[in-house]
This record gives C-alpha cells, structure tokens and sequence, in this order.
C-alpha cells in the first residue's frame, strides 16, 4: 500500500491539468453592500396584497414565511439573519418611511403594513446592515408614495378570505398627495383562525428647487386575530383544520393598534443627498396566550438623520 501511494504521489498530474486565465476583481468600495429593490409596478403585481411576504419572495437572499393567520406575522429571514425567531423579524432592522419599526426588544412586525400604499421596497444584506445599529443582520427598508388617480381593488377566496382596498392620489406642482384604505378579512382554513384588519395612510410631498418636504400619516387596527395554536401528529392526522383545545379555552389571539406621524425634510449638497425625520408612533397591543397574558402600550418620539454620497465608480 505504501509503494502504491508513492507512485500515485510521484505521477505528473500536471500535464493533464488545465491553466485558466488569471482574473482580477476591482472595485472603488471598501464596504460590502449587497441591495435589491421592487419597483411601484412591480409591487402593483402582487396577487392579493394580503401580506408582505408575496413581495419578499421575489428578492434574493430573503425568506418571507407566512403562517397564514394575523396572530403570528411574517417570519423574515435575510441570509440566515433572523432564522432563530419563532414568529416575526428578528435581527433585522424594518424602516418605514424612515421610521423604525423595531422594538427595543428587536422585534418587528410586519402584519400591520398595508400592501396598497407602498411605493418601494428594499433590503440591504450582509455587513452594510451595520449601519442601521449594532443588531441588523439586514435591513428591510419600507416606502409609501404617490398613487395618481384612482383604483379600486376587491379579491376574493376560499376559507372566508377577501380584500377591499381603495386608494387615490393627485399630482399637485412640485409634489402630490395621497391616500389609501383598506380592509382584510378571512375564516381560516383551520377553526379558531379568524381574523379582520383595516388600515389607512396619507401623505404630502412638496418639492421646491433643492429641498424637498414629505408627510406620511399611517393607522392600522387588526380587530380580530384568533390563534388556533399548534398540533401535535395525532391531531394532524384526525383532523388538521381542528384547533388546539388550550388555545380555545384561554381565547389565545391578538388585538393591536398602530398609529404613525413623520416629516422628512431633504435636501442636495455637497454632491450628496441628506434628510432628517422627526416620527411619532403609538402601539398597543393585547395578546392573550395559553401560558401567560401580553400587553403593550407604547408611546414613541424620535429623530433620524441620513446622509448618502457617492465614493467613486468601480
């Protein structure tokens, strides 16, 4: 065995071997920044616009999973950012219309979001997520915008599921405004799974020579989310539309309330693009649960400034 692993050691391999062509990588960025986007018209496509994960799917390097019931958002995975959460987003920073959406806990939620009046979404992966604080693992930015005309969409499914949304807008010189509203409601594959949610959101924008205004106003109120909790295998196997029998008896779900105010003020200089946001935001939650009871009553005021110039062309 020995004197065969000499000669297989001692064999020119090289003769047999391909040469490839050296390749150089350059690049004028010494930060890693990893970033896609949806467009207006491409978020006009989504389905139903019942949540937010139809529109994350489409994004690389993110993992959108819905459990199907207000009770419990959307889990959000950004390259394995966030994976270890039950429920909703963990490690990664959410920003709507420049405003957190993240707790001091680092929870986010991203039920409450009215798919009818976003204009933009964004994700940034990767290290970059760094600059948005200590704990993003990615950043998931949110924008609402302008909506000219009118339009009227109505869905409806399976399992009690339907959607009525409105929204209309106008351009006005140097600006426009807008505003949309829209209700939510489904029965649920499962027993115990109902759930309503109505939203609503304005704004203003209004440009002027190197400046620019803008105000966003949103409300969200999810009435009624019922939580039919899990089930074991041979539950599943009875009857997987049954709902746990704890979850029932303690009227396990969710009832919240969201409002939002911000101003954001823009301008040009120095070949660059800086803003600031002065936001407002209220959340209440009641939730109650099998093994203990979860209220929330939150009152929340800050200020965000951002600054973006250009570093060169690689």
């Amino acid at each position: 065995m020995l004197a065969l692993a000499l000669l297989v050691a001692l064999q020119d391999t090289t003769a047999h071997a391909p040469i490839l062509e050296p390749i150089t990588v350059t690049s004028a960025f010494r930060i890693p920044l990893s970033r896609t986007s949806l467009r207006a018209d491409e978020l006009s496509g989504i389905r139903s616009g019942q949540s937010l994960d139809e529109a994350l799917v489409r994004l690389a390097g993110v993992v959108a999973q819905s459990r199907g019931t207000f009770a419990l958002d959307t889990r959000l995975v950004v390259r394995g950012s966030g994976a270890r959460a039950a429920f909703g987003v963990r490690g990664v920073t959410v920003l709507l219309d420049g405003v957190p959406q993240t707790l001091p806990d680092g929870q986010a939620g991203l039920g409450q979001v009215d798919m009818a009046a976003l204009s933009s979404v964004e994700v940034v992966r990767g290290a970059a997520g760094a600059f948005y604080g200590n704990g993003a693992g990615g950043v998931l930015r949110l924008g609402t915008g302008l909506a000219t005309g009118l339009r009227l969409r109505a869905t409806r499914g399976s399992h009690g599921t339907g959607t009525l949304h409105a929204a209309a807008g106008a351009r006005l010189t140097g600006g426009g405004v807008f505003v949309t509203a829209g209700e939510t409601r489904q029965d649920g594959f499962r027993a115990y799974s109902a759930g309503v949610i109505r939203q609503a959101a304005a704004g203003f924008t209004r440009a002027s020579g190197r400046r620019s205004w803008q105000l966003r106003v949103r409300v969200s109120d999810l009435a009624r989310a019922e939580n039919p909790g899990a089930l074991d295998s041979a539950q599943l196997a009875a009857d997987p539309t049954q709902a746990n029998a704890r979850n029932v008896a303690f009227r396990a779900g969710k009832r919240a309330t969201e409002w939002q105010a911000a101003v954001t003020s823009s301008s040009v200089f120095l070949g660059g693009l800086g803003s600031a946001t002065v936001y407002g935001l209220v959340r209440e939650l009641d939730n109650p649960l099998p093994s203990s009871w979860v209220r929330l009553d939150r009152r929340d005021v800050g200020a965000r400034m951002e600054g973006q110039w250009p570093l060169g062309h690689g």
